[in-house]
C-alpha cells in the first residue's frame, strides 16, 4: 500500500505511521478486515453485484480526473455537483484537505474533501463511497484520515440528508462523535443557489 503526503508526494508505510501512529493503526487495521472477505454491493437495475475488495490505497492531495469525479459523484446521485462538472476538479484541489480511496486496480471508491481554514473551523463537505464499496469501512477510513488531519480545530461540522436510506451515515457520524447542532443549543441556517 502506498500513501501519499498532503503535497501529493509517495510515502512508505513506515514514515506514514512515525507522522501518524494512531491513523496509520486505524487504517492498517481497517484495510486487513477488508483482505479477510469483504464484499461490497451495487445495484445494476434489477440485479445486485457484488464485488470483493481488495486492500485500498488512500492517498492525500491528488485530485481525481473530472471524469473520475463526475462517475463518483453521479454514482451516489450527487447532481448538484455534476451539472457543472468543470466545477469538480477546482473544487477539490481548493479543498483544504482532501483524501481519496482506490482499489488495488485504480478505481475511484470514495473520497474525503474539507474546507476550512485549519485553525477554527473546518467543515467535512464531501464523504463519498461509491455504491460497489458502501458499508464496508470505507467511509470510516476515510472520516478517520479528515479528523485526524483537519480535525483538531475548534469547530468541526458535517452535513447530511435526514432521508430514512441514509441513517448509516448519521450513525457513522454520530459514532465519530458528531452530534446535532441543536445539542449545542445552537442553529445552522444555509443559504443555497
Amino acid at each position: 500500500m502506498g500513501t501519499s503526503n498532503t503535497d501529493g508526494q509517495e510515502i512508505n508505510e513506515t514514515a506514514y505511521l512515525m507522522q501518524s501512529p494512531q491513523n496509520a493503526r486505524r487504517l492498517m487495521g481497517s484495510i486487513s478486515r477488508l483482505e479477510e472477505g469483504g464484499t461490497a454491493r451495487a445495484a445494476s437495475n434489477t440485479t445486485e453485484t457484488k464485488v470483493k475488495l481488495t486492500p485500498l490505497q488512500i492517498t492525500v492531495g491528488q485530485v481525481p480526473s473530472q471524469e473520475e469525479l463526475v462517475d463518483l459523484y453521479t454514482a451516489v446521485g450527487w447532481t448538484a455537483y455534476t451539472d457543472n462538472p468543470a466545477d469538480l476538479v477546482p473544487m477539490c484541489a481548493g479543498s483544504l484537505y482532501l483524501a481519496c480511496a482506490r482499489d488495488a486496480s485504480g478505481q475511484l471508491a470514495g473520497l474525503v474533501r474539507a474546507a476550512g481554514d485549519g485553525v477554527s473551523i473546518s467543515y467535512i463537505q464531501d464523504l463519498l463511497v461509491h455504491p460497489r464499496y458502501q458499508r464496508q469501512g470505507v467511509g470510516g477510513q476515510l472520516l478517520d484520515a479528515a479528523l485526524e488531519a483537519v480535525g483538531n480545530v475548534r469547530q468541526v461540522y458535517i452535513s447530511t440528508d435526514t432521508h430514512a436510506t441514509n441513517q448509516h451515515v448519521i450513525d457513522l457520524y454520530l459514532a465519530k462523535g458528531f452530534k446535532p447542532i441543536g445539542d449545542y443549543n445552537c442553529v445552522t441556517l444555509a443559504r443555497l443557489h
